[in-house]
């Protein structure tokens, strides 16, 4: 498949080049941000993973940031970011109780993971709290994944 997409005897140059601009775009790391409230976190236990999205065949994990805009009001709340099964992966349990500053973020950089060659991958946000994440009504954060697939 490869083969045709880049051999000029299979296509047109403007195929061609078209092709090759898809091929070099996947391969390209982006940003992608994800926003989350207190009510996107609901559930009727006290801590519960969400999938924030599922990574791609191939996909490589670069760096994470989380950052909460708003304060959970709960007695705690925490949040990490992983994989099912292992969510705390890319970021530990972060304290998102406290006001939020400038600099009240966490950066996990220097990941480079590839987890899966054949299937995606789901990545998770954790959540942790002291009371019925349902009942915690006040909350906001924001996480960028910077990731590309290997194609």
């Amino acid at each position: 498949m490869l083969n045709e997409q880049i051999n000029p005897d299979a296509h047109n140059m403007t195929q061609v080049r078209k092709n090759m601009q898809g091929i070099y775009r996947a391969n390209i790391p982006t940003w992608q941000p994800f926003q989350y409230s207190s009510g996107d976190l609901s559930a009727s236990v006290s801590s519960a993973s969400f999938t924030i999205f599922k990574l791609p065949p191939a996909g490589v994990v670069y760096a994470i940031k989380i950052k909460h805009t708003e304060a959970f009001n709960a007695s705690t709340y925490t949040v990490s970011v992983g994989i099912t099964g292992e969510v705390d992966r890319y970021i530990a349990a972060t304290d998102v109780t406290t006001a939020p500053s400038g600099t009240g973020f966490v950066l996990a950089s220097t990941l480079f993971d590839a987890i899966n060659d054949v299937t995606a991958t789901p990545i998770v946000l954790a959540a942790v709290s002291s009371d019925i994440l349902s009942q915690v009504s006040l909350g906001k954060l924001s996480i960028w994944i910077y990731w590309s697939q290997v194609v």
